[in-house]
C-alpha cells in the first residue's frame, strides 16, 4: 500500500516516487506529505487532458497521472452475461439475490458511493442517493469480500455471480487463463479510477523522480503499461494498436468521454466519515 508507506515515512522516505490511487491523495496532502509540482517540470503532462491533472485544493499540481482503470461489473460468464448488466440497477434484480458480494467499506466509500450518487441524482458532495443504493445492495449481498484475490477466486469458481470491480484486474486474470471471467460497463457509464506517481515530502532524489515521472507519461511508456497490464493510458494522443483496443474495449478518448471522473479531493477529504457510515449501514442491514 504505497500511500500507507508515505504516511509511515512521515517526511523521511527512503524512496523517491510512489504510485497511489487518486482518492488517497487528499489525506496525504492534509498531512503535508507530498511535494507540489508544476507543469513546467513535467512537460509530458500536456498530453493528458487538463481535466485529469491532479491538483491540490489550492490548485497546485501534485502528481503525474499515468493510467486509469474502469470500475464496472465483473461477472462469471457461466452464470451471467453482459446483457444481464445493461444497467447498474440490474445489480438489484431478484435473480441475483445472495450472489453479489460487497467491496470493503473503504472502497465502497471511495468508489461505489461516488458512482451510485452520481447515477442517482447526487454528486460528489451529496452522496445520500449513493447510500440508499448501497443499502439496497447490502440487503441481499452474501458477504463483504476482504481482498481482490478472494473475490476473483470466488467469481472464477462460480461461488458468486458478479460485483462492481476493476477492469484491469479482470483483464489480467483473463490473460492468465481465467476462462469464466467477464467484465462490462453498464450503459450509464462506469467510474474512471486514475493512478498517480507522486513525490513524497523529503524524497532523497526529487529531480530524478521528476525525470522518471515525465518519462512515464510519454507514448512509449504509456503503451508499455497498457500492453503489459491491461490499463488505460492517460496520454490522450496515444492511439492503441487495434488488437489492444479491441481487448480493452475501445479508444482512450472514448473511455474518457463515456465514464465519470469525480473530484477526488472531495472524495478523499470525506473518506473516513463515509467509510464509517457505510460500516454502520452494512452492519444494520445484516
Amino acid at each position: 500500500m504505497p500511500a500507507a508507506s508515505i504516511s509511515q515515512a512521515a517526511g523521511h522516505p527512503t524512496f523517491d516516487v510512489a504510485l497511489v490511487a487518486s482518492y488517497a491523495v487528499a489525506g496525504l496532502l492534509s498531512q503535508g506529505l507530498l511535494q507540489t509540482l508544476t507543469p513546467d517540470t513535467m512537460p509530458a503532462i500536456h498530453d493528458v487532458p487538463e481535466t485529469y491533472w491532479p491538483r491540490s485544493p489550492a490548485g497546485d499540481l501534485i502528481g503525474a497521472p499515468i493510467y486509469f482503470s474502469l470500475y464496472g461489473i465483473a461477472y462469471n460468464t457461466d452464470l451471467a452475461s453482459a446483457a444481464d448488466f445493461r444497467s447498474w440497477n440490474n445489480l438489484l434484480d431478484a435473480k441475483f439475490q445472495g450472489q453479489i458480494p460487497l467491496n470493503r467499506p473503504t472502497m465502497l466509500a471511495a468508489y461505489d458511493l461516488t458512482l451510485f450518487s452520481h447515477l442517482n441524482g447526487g454528486d460528489d458532495d451529496n452522496v445520500e442517493p449513493g447510500y440508499a443504493f448501497i443499502k439496497k445492495l447490502a440487503a441481499h449481498a452474501p458477504s463483504v469480500y476482504s481482498s481482490m484475490s478472494l473475490f476473483e477466486s470466488e467469481l472464477a469458481r462460480g461461488e458468486v455471480t458478479a460485483a462492481p470491480f476493476y477492469s484491469a484486474e479482470i483483464a489480467l486474470q483473463k490473460r492468465l487463463g481465467a476462462p469464466t471471467l467477464g467484465f462490462t460497463v453498464p450503459h450509464e457509464g462506469g467510474l474512471m479510477l486514475s493512478y498517480l506517481l507522486v513525490v513524497p515530502e523529503g524524497a532523497p532524489h526529487p529531480e530524478q523522480a521528476l525525470t522518471f515521472m515525465n518519462w512515464m507519461m510519454q507514448p512509449q511508456a504509456q503503451l508499455k503499461l497498457a500492453t503489459d497490464s491491461g490499463v488505460w493510458p492517460m496520454n490522450a494522443h496515444l492511439t492503441l494498436p487495434a488488437a489492444l483496443s479491441a481487448e480493452l474495449g475501445g479508444s482512450v478518448t472514448d473511455m474518457m468521454a463515456h465514464n465519470y471522473y469525480p473530484d477526488w479531493n472531495i472524495i478523499g477529504a470525506h473518506l473516513a466519515e463515509r467509510t464509517h457510515h457505510i460500516e454502520d449501514l452494512i452492519q444494520s442491514g445484516k
